[in-house]
């Protein structure tokens, strides 16, 4: 296993372990603290709104963004509703974007002192459950670190949304999004290595995966 997926394996199971919101989001603030994330939104959304709220960011910046409506603007969020795939900011910037869009992007690069920005929805079969939106120095991560976090934030996701009290959950499956998926994988008659491949985890990790399934 790579040190970037041993990052990211590192943080899954201290998220397992995690009893509260306030102790995940110490361990996410961590885990990607150790890629040069300082500044991140992650969040998951519930029927009423925002279900469980990781983010941390620079307080002034993420008061005038929230306070002004800018999600309203913002092309970045508007493509996370539609797509289930990790994008940059480069890749929203290289299309046909309104003066008011830009300038967000400005904005933004300005309040938190970065360069680039890697948004990572979360869908499952009820449609969009969660962005994540970090925010760092530097040039744009490579395809194996996107991976890592992808797997980093999308597992913060599901143990949010466990640990929320009242937020709206498939209440009548016990099993995650992950463990559905992967099933979902194994009823097509895949290997616990081709899954892993697919998804660009460890076998160990849809190993775990599975057999936590099983015992739900």
């Amino acid at each position: 296993m790579t040190q970037l997926f041993a990052r990211a394996m590192d943080f899954v199971e201290a998220a397992e372990n995690a009893d509260s919101l306030t102790t995940l989001k110490e361990e996410l603030r961590q885990a990607l603290g150790e890629f040069g994330i300082t500044d991140f939104s992650v969040y998951t959304r519930g029927a009423a709104g925002i279900a469980a709220d990781l983010t941390h960011m620079n307080p002034t910046w993420l008061d005038h963004y929230r306070g002004n409506t800018l999600h309203n603007v913002d092309p970045a969020y508007h493509l996370a509703l539609q797509s289930s795939g990790a994008f940059t900011w480069s890749q929203v910037e290289s299309g046909r974007l309104s003066d008011s869009a830009r300038a967000l992007f400005d904005d933004c690069r300005d309040a938190l002192k970065v360069d680039s920005g890697l948004v990572i929805p979360s869908h499952d079969e009820t449609g969009f459950v969660g962005l994540a939106a970090l925010f760092h120095e530097g040039p744009e991560f490579d395809t194996r670190t996107r991976a890592a976090l992808k797997l980093i934030v999308i597992d913060a996701v599901e143990r949010a949304r466990d640990l929320q009290e009242g937020a709206p959950m498939e209440a009548a499956c016990p099993l995650t999004h992950r463990q559905r998926e992967l099933l979902s994988y194994c009823a097509e008659g895949q290997s616990d290595w081709a899954v892993s491949q697919i998804l660009g985890i460890s076998e160990s990790v849809v190993n775990k995966h599975i057999e936590g399934a099983k015992s739900a």
